[in-house]
């Protein structure tokens, strides 16, 4: 790619953000025509449903509805967003005692359908689970997390409400990124401008330390136990599912990592950025397999951001004080979002599998599936480790 068509593919591809940052452009819909009538009604009906044992037993009972009608992407992405809770809702409803190794018809079929439509894949993304399933409750009101409600529920209640709703806080607060990295990516080395460089990181550290404090805020409404037995369940990811009716997978089993925040454009963005360099391990490898499971405009977005990191040779060249200091306040505030996100992982997994799973493993095993704990210490310290003294 020349470096003319890729600043014109960046700034296309920064106007696919301009609104809602890494949120839809528009709010999502929040039902679909009349035709499907049942799967809204499911929508509503799941939480009672998944509490007395007997989603299954109904969505057995439904037919295979063909998707083809639905034509807008707003309307895609609702039927995508609903099957996959729908899916996920079907393996896991019993998990205690097991987990469904198939998807029956009704619900396997137009999930492969509309993923294949949409270029995704057919399971519960962090994109389709979080930043498309929401409303606002004052349509005149900011996107932000106390006018906000929530499409698909499992349990439902407040702790998984907040849970969702905070991960959309913190995709809109961070929507100034996008500027930022557009500027600071197309820096010109022989013309820099230290007053625009120090502006535009001090907008990252500031966002960087905004979501922290975001992140944090989940503890005031959403319990660890809780998170760790009505949340966590339905968000692990497929293992070897058999898709029943779907002729693509020849009746052969599909496995999918489950929705998961390390599923988000943001932490990437930011290393590409700023120049972040991690050792190969376990946990690299999974962040970079999940890059996979982001809309396709999140993947060409991060790749040209990729193709175009200079931000820190120019700082590691700069003689200005100015520039070096804010580059620095960068990391270590991308540090701090790094120790932040450690301690949630702790609490709302690793604590509560020691006091209620058999599974040393479900400790170690961060929502979605992602191998956590040897690895987000290392990530911090790799990421102080690239301060410049």
């Amino acid at each position: 790619m020349s470096s003319t068509v890729a600043n014109d593919y960046l700034r296309s591809s920064v106007s696919h953000f301009t609104i809602n940052s890494f949120l839809p452009e528009v709010q999502p819909i929040q039902k679909l025509p009349d035709e499907f009538k049942e799967w809204n009604h499911l929508v509503t009906e799941l939480p009672d449903l998944l509490a007395a044992k007997k989603f299954n037993s109904v969505i057995k009972k439904q037919d295979v509805k063909d998707v083809s009608s639905l034509i807008s992407k707003g309307e895609q992405e609702l039927a995508l967003l609903m099957l996959s809770v729908f899916a996920h809702a079907s393996i896991h409803e019993n998990w205690k005692i097991e987990t469904r190794s198939s998807i029956c018809p009704s619900i396997a079929v137009p999930l492969s359908e509309i993923a294949d439509t949409l270029n995704r894949k057919p399971v519960l993304s962090y994109y389709s689970h979080g930043l498309n399933n929401w409303k606002k409750l004052d349509s005149n009101g900011d996107v932000e997390i106390n006018n906000l409600a929530i499409i698909c529920r499992f349990y439902g209640g407040l702790d998984e409400s907040w849970f969702i709703r905070t991960h959309i806080d913190i995709e809109k607060k961070a929507e100034v990124l996008v500027k930022a990295a557009n500027t600071l990516m197309n820096l010109d080395g022989y013309y820099l401008d230290s007053s625009e460089v120090v502006r535009e990181l001090n907008v990252v550290s500031r966002t960087l330390h905004d979501i922290k404090n975001v992140l944090a805020n989940v503890r005031s409404n959403c319990d660890p136990d809780i998170f760790f037995n009505r949340i966590q369940p339905f968000m692990r990811g497929m293992n070897r599912v058999r898709f029943e009716g779907v002729a693509k997978f020849n009746n052969q089993p599909i496995s999918h990592p489950g929705g998961s925040g390390a599923q988000s454009l943001i932490l990437p963005l930011i290393d590409a950025l700023l120049g972040i360099q991690h050792a190969e391990d376990e946990l690299l490898s999974y962040l970079i397999h999940l890059r996979a499971y982001m809309p396709i405009e999140h993947q060409n977005f991060l790749s040209v951001l990729l193709s175009k990191n200079k931000l820190r040779s120019l700082v590691l060249t700069s003689d200005d004080k100015a520039i070096t200091d804010s580059y620095n306040n960068c990391i270590y505030e991308l540090a701090e979002f790094r120790s932040e996100h450690l301690k949630i992982t702790v609490d709302y997994i690793h604590k509560p599998a020691s006091k209620y799973s058999q599974s040393r493993e479900r400790g170690e095993i961060g929502t979605g599936g992602s191998p956590f704990m040897k690895y987000l210490k290392k990530h911090r310290e790799e990421t102080l480790n690239h301060l410049i003294t």
